[in-house]
């Protein structure tokens, strides 16, 4: 979650955001978080699977952020 506040812009909203798209992420696992987390297993596959998911979120949210500051 940390690591999606660091590229998350200062705001309510925005932290919001990121919390709920890592959450998001988190619980749904999309390609390789599911696969990390099955193959691993055990603390290192939660703690990537975590990871990616993080970074899953912390992507969208600046692409999110670049669409909205866009002329």
């Amino acid at each position: 979650m940390y690591l999606v506040l660091l590229f998350a812009p200062p705001g309510l909203f925005a932290w919001a955001l990121g919390f709920g798209l890592f959450r998001l992420f988190d619980i749904w696992k999309p390609w390789p978080i599911r696969d990390l987390d099955h193959r691993l297993g055990g603390g290192p596959g939660i703690m990537l699977d975590d990871l990616v998911a993080a970074l899953y979120a912390a992507v969208l949210l600046v692409v999110t952020q670049w669409l909205i500051s866009r002329p």
